[in-house]
């Protein structure tokens, strides 16, 4: 695993934490303080937390979709 795939990870995890912390109630600015973020960004995951649960703090896949179709990809 390298450096990239290792702090990926590591976000991942301090997102979820956050997440857990403010459905149990936690203050947003007491979670910004246990997982050394800003409010502001506390305040972003709990909007996501809201409209899609632990699930939308989960890491998502990075760039845009390729725009070949499978048989094309092949011939490259």
């Amino acid at each position: 695993m390298d450096k990239a795939e290792r702090e990926a990870k590591a976000l991942q995890r301090r997102r979820l934490r956050a997440g857990r912390l403010l459905q149990r109630g936690v203050a947003p600015a007491e979670v910004a303080r246990r997982v050394e973020v800003t409010r502001t960004t506390v305040s972003l995951w709990n909007a996501q937390l809201q409209a899609g649960g632990l699930e939308a703090l989960k890491r998502r896949p990075r760039g845009r979709p390729s725009g070949l179709e499978e048989a094309q990809r092949r011939e490259l």
